[in-house]
């Protein structure tokens, strides 16, 4: 027989068949710890602070990719320009930044290659999808393993259990460790604080209940629901409710989400996984108490030094490898949108820079993203404007 206690169903303990009040949170915390493994990638997203590192450091793959030769001039790169046929670059390189951060390591397929033989397109390869192994009769693990775990002799390569030429699979290798190895035990706490949280949120925890009276006649189901719609329709009415002489009220005493700290203990969830991703705690939420000053761009500048510029070399090296562009060029990101400076910062140095000569105002209007008029076709600066005719119309 089910009892119903303030509109919740229990099943009640043979011995007492009254309601026991909510389950205490260190057996709830026992069953998470249960949970052991590593999370998934998927599962390590739906941490808020996971995702949101995620996307920032992934946000570098916004930038352009570009190839220069001899002299510091850009060139052409057919790969570059469109990676993968089917999706945008931005994707292309964004997908791979996940790869390198959550796996240290990520693949491409070469689609294509032109008449000199160089790559025209690729396609990433899922995680997971790729197996190299090692040659015949070598030492495994070789003590030169990528973070990652490839070893870099492998001689055979398998996508989705196929072998392929190994010149058509391209690999990328991140300098720093798979989060999903050395960050496991924070994201799992970051996620069951979590589910704390929420389990609090979506079903609070009983404040008062009703058991019966010692030696009282026990009720059936129909007494009971009506002794606790009447009870709750005068709470409602903000009157004082009247406890029948077969039962007993009582107030729980189970702690709140406050008093476990769940808050403090999310906050430092966050802390620690900004401290994994090389991430300022700041851009996850978590406040600091000292702070020097710095601008927009200090602040851009110090990301890329201490934390994408690992994972943008571990690309950028890689597309300029012999295998996969000519001798004497490579390939690196364009930095200038993401470091550029205010307009007034900007068109002082460019005053100063057409000043010393070392370039002219077809410059400026390029990286102004202004028509190339050229110097001689400016707007002029005093006269008149010419009147020469121009050709009749046709009759």
């Amino acid at each position: 027989m089910r009892r119903h206690v303030l509109g919740l169903d229990v099943e009640p303990s043979p011995a007492t068949r009254q309601f026991s009040g909510p389950r205490p949170i260190d057996h709830m915390f026992a069953q998470m710890r249960g949970r052991s493994g590593t999370l998934s990638r998927r599962e390590a997203l739906s941490i808020p602070g996971v995702a949101k590192g995620r996307n920032l450091l992934c946000s570098v793959s916004t930038l352009p990719l570009t190839e220069r030769g001899p002299g510091n001039s850009t060139s052409r790169s057919p790969l570059l320009e469109q990676i993968d046929p089917n999706l945008a670059n931005v994707v292309v390189l964004a997908l791979t930044f996940e790869d390198l951060l959550f796996d240290a390591v990520s693949w491409w397929l070469v689609l294509e290659r032109g008449a000199d033989g160089y790559p025209t397109s690729a396609r990433r390869l899922a995680p997971g999808s790729v197996q190299a192994k090692p040659p015949t009769g070598a030492a495994w693990p070789n003590p030169a393993v990528t973070p990652g775990g490839v070893d870099p002799t492998a001689t055979r390569v398998y996508v989705d259990g196929v072998e392929r030429d190994r010149r058509d699979v391209i690999r990328f290798d991140s300098p720093n460790p798979a989060l999903n190895e050395v960050a496991g035990e924070t994201f799992r706490l970051a996620a069951d604080y979590r589910d704390a949280a929420a389990m609090y949120a979506r079903n609070p925890q009983v404040s008062e209940y009703f058991s019966p009276a010692d030696g009282a006649v026990e009720l059936d189901d129909d007494e009971i629901k009506e002794h606790l719609s009447a009870w709750l329709a005068t709470r409602r009415r903000g009157g004082i409710g009247y406890v029948p002489a077969g039962l007993k009220y009582n107030e729980s005493s189970a702690p709140t989400a406050a008093d476990m700290k769940l808050p403090e203990l999310k906050q430092q969830a966050a802390l620690e996984t900004a401290l994994t991703m090389g991430l300022d705690p700041e851009v996850l939420g978590v406040p600091t108490t000292t702070r020097t000053y710095a601008n927009a761009q200090d602040w851009r500048r110090d990301r890329i030094n201490d934390v994408l510029a690992a994972y943008m070399l571990a690309i950028t090296q890689r597309l300029s490898m012999p295998d996969l562009c000519r001798r004497g060029y490579v390939r690196t990101f364009d930095l200038d949108d993401y470091m550029k400076a205010d307009p007034i910062t900007r068109w002082t140095v460019y005053e100063k820079g057409r000043a010393m000569g070392a370039f002219g105002v077809e410059h400026v209007q390029a990286e102004e993203g202004l028509p190339i008029i050229g110097a001689q076709d400016a707007a002029p600066t005093g006269g008149t404007p010419s009147t020469t005719p121009g050709p009749s119309p046709a009759p």
